[in-house]
């Protein structure tokens, strides 16, 4: 038999039917997405999608400094949106304003920008600089923090997602146990987002009216 198909449902059928605990099959699934969006096999839609991360330890920090650190080696699908989770439930959203990697390296933190949104204003190389300068001195308290915790951000290539604000919220999982690692969630089909010009505070709000599991 044969199925026409598109390479981005291909993706969405298969992350429905994994579970929390497929791990490989997960792994195998964001390399397949990566692949996909690097040689431009998915057209981005990313205003829709929201990334939940886990973020039990940290998200106090995260939600006071509006920024999330994840490794550097892990691939991720674009996304306009970041979750935090914690307790059964994501506790946060946040509207990605930037995303950078950065470590150091003797002596000297190396930031490299990834994202560009914050440059979109400004065609001004000063400017440019001012706004890397701002979020080097963000990423390097962020470090700092992290040591509360055990993690050695500075010899550990990280990536960092900054959020212009997190708002509460409470997207609550019905079913046992935590996700391990990422999940990918559609606005467009959870609470009817139809833009990236939304009201973050609104979707945290619309969130808090949802389950999933």
């Amino acid at each position: 038999m044969h199925f026409n198909t598109t390479f981005e449902d291909l993706a969405t059928a298969v992350s429905e039917v994994l579970g929390d605990q497929d791990f490989e099959m997960q792994e195998v699934l964001n390399d397949y997405l990566d692949y996909c969006y690097h040689d431009k096999l998915i057209t981005s839609d990313d205003w829709k999608y929201m990334r939940v991360q886990l973020a039990s330890t940290t998200l106090e920090y995260n939600m006071a400094a509006n920024v999330y650190y994840d490794s550097a080696d892990r691939g991720f699908r674009p996304h306009t949106y970041l979750g935090l989770y914690k307790d059964k439930s994501v506790r946060a959203i946040g509207k990605i304003d930037a995303i950078l990697r950065a470590v150091v390296k003797d002596g000297k933190l190396e930031v490299v920008p990834e994202s560009e949104e914050f440059f979109v204003d400004s065609a001004d190389p000063k400017k440019v600089e001012e706004a890397i300068k701002g979020f080097s001195t963000r990423i390097a308290k962020a470090m700092e923090d992290g040591k509360r915790f055990g993690y050695d951000l500075e010899n550990n290539e990280h990536r960092y997602f900054f959020v212009e604000k997190f708002y509460e919220t409470d997207f609550r999982k019905i079913t046992p146990r935590a996700p391990m690692g990422t999940r990918i969630f559609d606005l467009s089909d959870i609470v009817g987002i139809s833009s990236k010009y939304e009201d973050v505070s609104k979707i945290a709000e619309d969130l808090k009216t949802k389950t999933w599991e």
